[in-house]
């Protein structure tokens, strides 16, 4: 990262609350409730060699040393990455453990991503660095566990678990409309784009 923006804070907190303890709950139905919730921040930076064009030694040509620049225009004011996570929590168990639940819910924000966009070939360079944009992920996870049969020599316990995830583009740098990923097969293009899913493949039909 250049001088002025090489450091970043990535401070974390987390808190928990015991329900049953704090309120001296003893219940045959509740054994054990808690609710937490946390909160945590972490920076990144760019690969190594990135603020500055450099050259990659290729085979000799004709017994001469042959070098070739870089193809990607070298950053100007670059800034670290940044991620930022919220989540909210509860831990439920019943009837002396026999049945329990965890409850998860999560967003995260993965802001001024370092990434290479194309650019065009007759500036010499091929891709730039750059940062872009704002993508969240948001979603709920539950896991649920119960043990049916509980006997001194056998014991069955079952876990389920289920989860969703929606993954939404915030936000692009500047005015850009979407930004291209890969190229698929048979003309398909992959993007991200404002509002939409991270990673939407775009393409032609056929018209029938």
């Amino acid at each position: 990262l250049p001088i002025d923006n090489n450091s970043y804070f990535y401070p974390s907190a987390s808190l928990g609350f015991v329900l049953t303890e704090a309120l001296g709950i003893q219940s045959n139905i509740l054994s054990y409730a808690k609710l937490r919730g946390s909160y945590a921040q972490v920076g990144g930076s760019a690969n190594p060699y990135s603020l500055l064009g450099t050259y990659n030694a290729s085979n000799p040509f004709d017994g001469n040393p042959s070098l070739s620049y870089t193809n990607t225009i070298a950053p100007s004011g670059l800034k670290p990455q940044s991620k930022n996570s919220l989540e909210f929590g509860a831990d439920l168990k019943f009837f002396n453990n026999r049945l329990s639940l965890d409850a998860t819910y999560y967003k995260e924000n993965t802001s001024n991503q370092i990434l290479n966009i194309d650019v065009s070939r007759t500036t010499g360079f091929s891709t730039k660095t750059i940062n872009a944009g704002d993508i969240q992920n948001e979603g709920v996870e539950l896991v649920m566990n119960v043990v049916p049969i509980q006997k001194r020599d056998f014991t069955w316990d079952l876990t389920l678990n289920w989860a969703t995830n929606t993954n939404t583009v915030q936000e692009l740098t500047g005015d850009m409309e979407y930004l291209y990923l890969y190229n698929g097969s048979w003309g398909m293009q992959v993007h991200a784009r404002v509002g939409e899913e991270y990673g939407q493949m775009w393409g032609y039909d056929i018209i029938r």
